[in-house]
């Protein structure tokens, strides 16, 4: 949804949360999670939340460049090979076999990685997938050659598809064998100097596959801003504040919801009596100017259902002359087993 601080524009958009790896930061500055101001990957979301065996899962991924001077463009890349089960659902553990020829390689670095050795310091986006999405085929095999995970209400497989922006291009680094759960890939400039984590973001989506359970994205529904439903398709317009500090602007109320069918049973999750609960479905809230007074906000409970107090949340203005004007508001939902919708 476009934010507009002097006339109205606007498209709604909305996102799932995406794991991003522990390394890459969200931006050089210490605004809140919900202020988009630096290259960000908001969003990963998957066609088909739980898959089976053969499946083949569309991903797309929703990557925002948020930063003021934008000296460089900000491209989307996918690795082009999945890992399957690797050790412990470890993720770092599929580095070895990705990238072949780093610190963490050994015999079983596969033959289709690419060599780290003959490429760090070059340029590798053409052994990548630019593209937001991605397609990802699931192994007929991926549950039966997963080991048995004791205590798992159900026999699962699972397959990693790893994601990069940089407002640059990527090149292999090289880990130490003391930093091993650290991506072995780096943005740089046209110079060869590494970016930061404002220009640059990985992370990884996990895909998984059962033979029985299933699960449907959930989906947003109306959207008000100050008590009255609003078109995202219009956008809104708030007034500007000339207060020192932002969270002495006036507050505007913004509040989204989803309809009963968005919260599904939780198989895998029950009472203490053995009965199902239901899924978590919340959402969340991103701008690239201004900021909101918190990031989340619960919609669905699993044991008590709808939560219908303390749904609104606040959206203070940008008070700086120097801050754009315009922007644009990201709404996510999302449930507890990875069901995402806009």
């Amino acid at each position: 949804m476009n934010l507009r601080f002097l006339s109205v524009i606007g498209a709604l958009t909305a996102l799932v949360l995406a794991f991003t790896l522990s390394s890459c930061g969200v931006g050089g500055s210490f605004d809140p999670e919900n202020v988009v101001n630096s290259v960000r990957v908001l969003a990963v979301r998957a066609d088909k939340p739980y898959a089976k065996p053969g499946d083949t899962v569309e991903l797309e991924m929703l990557a925002v460049d948020g930063r003021a001077a934008k000296t460089r463009p900000m491209r989307t890349f996918w690795l082009p090979t999945i890992c399957e089960n690797p050790a412990d659902d470890l993720y770092y553990l599929c580095f070895s076999t990705l990238f072949s020829g780093g610190a963490d390689a050994g015999a079983d670095a596969s033959a289709q990685g690419v060599d780290a050795g003959a490429f760090t310091g070059r340029d590798i986006s053409a052994f990548l997938v630019e593209s937001p999405k991605f397609s990802v085929h699931l192994a007929d095999n991926l549950i039966t050659s997963h080991p048995v995970v004791e205590g798992a209400p159900q026999p699962y497989g699972l397959a990693i598809a790893f994601y990069i922006a940089c407002a640059g291009h990527p090149e292999i680094v090289l880990p130490s064998a003391a930093s091993r759960q650290s991506p072995p890939i780096g943005c740089f400039d046209d110079t060869g100097k590494q970016l930061g984590p404002d220009e640059y973001v990985i992370g990884l989506s996990r895909v998984y596959a059962y033979e029985e359970a299933t699960n449907a994205n959930p989906v947003l529904g109306v959207i008000k801003y100050e008590g009255k439903e609003i078109d995202p398709a219009v956008g809104i317009t708030i007034p500007p504040c000339t207060e020192d500090k932002i969270t002495d602007c006036p507050k505007h109320k913004l509040v989204a919801d989803a309809p009963a069918s968005s919260q599904e049973t939780n198989p895998f999750d029950q009472d203490v009596n053995g009965n199902p609960l239901r899924e978590q479905v919340w959402v969340s809230f991103f701008t690239t100017v201004g900021r909101f007074g918190s990031d989340q906000r619960l919609l669905y409970d699993s044991t008590a259902g709808r939560v219908t107090n303390g749904q609104d949340v606040d959206l203070f203005a940008p008070n700086k002359p120097n801050l754009p004007t315009d922007g644009r508001v990201y709404l996510v939902i999302k449930d507890s087993r990875g069901g995402t919708g806009w």
